[in-house]
Formats: C-alpha cells, structure tokens, sequence
C-alpha cells in the first residue's frame, strides 16, 4: 500500500478482491486518517518497525486493534527488545533478521543439471 494512494477506485479494486475471497494485507502500513476508511478490509495489517516510533505503533494498536478484526504483522523486526515490544502489544506474526537473516535457496536439481552442462 505504499506507493498507492487511498482512493474511491482502490477502495473498490480491494472490495472486490475481498468478495472473491482474496485475503487482503497491507504492506507498510503507515496509519493516517486517509488510510481508515480501509482498515475494515484488511485480513493482515504489517508494521514496518524501521518507519514508525514504538509510540507510532502502540498508538496505533491501542486504537484500531480491538475495533477490527485483522492480524498484526511486526515487519523488521531486528532486535529482541522490538520482539518483545509487539509480542506485549498482540501482534499475531513476526518478521525480520531477529529471526534470520535471507538465505540463498538452491535448488539441488539445479546445481546438479549445471554441473553436468
């Protein structure tokens, strides 16, 4: 939800998204009147930890979390106190390099047919 802006047409776009069944998360959500309208349709809402004061965050929460129903997800999450701190507040799921650092995935069956080329 970044790089879009909260109007009548998106607004639509993710309704109709929802009504099909899609589950609808908001990536980097930075709370903001203009955003609110939206809230009711997000299944994930995830918090950039890198973006937002713990204040930012716990206002947030403490405001919206028990008057809808979406999860919480703590995105860049990079130390054991910024766990702990969404952990105490009820977000649902975690991410970042707290719990690991991005991998390279290969694939044996490529690694073997390149060998053999």
């Amino acid at each position: 939800m970044e790089d879009c802006e909260p109007n009548a047409a998106l607004f639509s776009a993710l309704t109709t998204l929802k009504s099909h069944g899609f589950k609808i998360a908001f990536d980097d959500f930075t709370p903001s009147e203009r955003w609110l309208s939206f809230i009711p349709l997000a299944d994930i809402i995830k918090i950039d930890f890198r973006a937002l004061s713990f204040l930012d965050i716990e206002a947030f929460v403490n405001t919206y979390r028990s008057a809808f129903s979406f999860q919480l997800l703590a995105e860049k999450i990079e130390t054991q106190a910024e766990f702990e701190f969404a952990f105490d507040l009820g977000f649902d799921l975690f991410q970042g390099y707290r719990f690991s650092k991005p991998e390279r995935m290969i694939d044996p069956e490529v690694v073997e047919t390149i060998k053999v080329a």
